[in-house]
């Protein structure tokens, strides 16, 4: 969570379409998702889709203060932490949560293109079974350059 919002809070001054690709955003127009689902959630995807809502290409929207794109949105992004209910017990060193978690479930952050803008929030998680796919999961590989 410390690397998505570059060890600080998020400001109100840093508006979501300058950072994440989302419902509203993801497609050729700018649409409210939030009263797409209400007034006829069965058809969301569909009319996200005739939109045009998708991935988008990585690195089209502002970095965060680390200079990585795309910590929230445009893709849900596999953790190496296993799933726990909770943060009890887990290292404060920024470490994965390995062995106290659900050995058959990985977290999962940042939604993604499909999800309302409150979805993307850092300390959002959801969990699946490592070998689960969708439309919208992804993962990001992140090296430290040797100077």
């Amino acid at each position: 969570m410390g690397i998505c919002r570059a060890l600080r809070r998020s400001s109100a001054e840093t508006a979501l379409n300058d950072i994440a690709w989302y419902a509203n955003n993801a497609g050729r127009g700018v649409i409210d998702a939030d009263s797409i689902a209400r007034a006829d959630a069965a058809s969301y995807l569909e009319k996200l889709t005739a939109n045009g809502a998708q991935t988008r290409p990585v690195g089209t929207k502002r970095p965060n203060a680390f200079g990585l794109y795309d910590m929230s949105g445009n893709v849900w992004e596999w953790c190496e932490d296993l799933h726990n209910a909770n943060y009890v017990g887990a290292p404060v060193d920024g470490s994965a949560i390995l062995p106290s978690g659900a050995p058959n479930l990985r977290s999962l952050r940042g939604g993604s293109w499909f999800n309302f803008g409150w979805v993307l929030r850092p300390t959002l998680r959801v969990w699946r079974e490592p070998d689960f796919r969708d439309h919208d999961l992804g993962l990001r590989i992140v090296a430290r350059v040797k100077q």
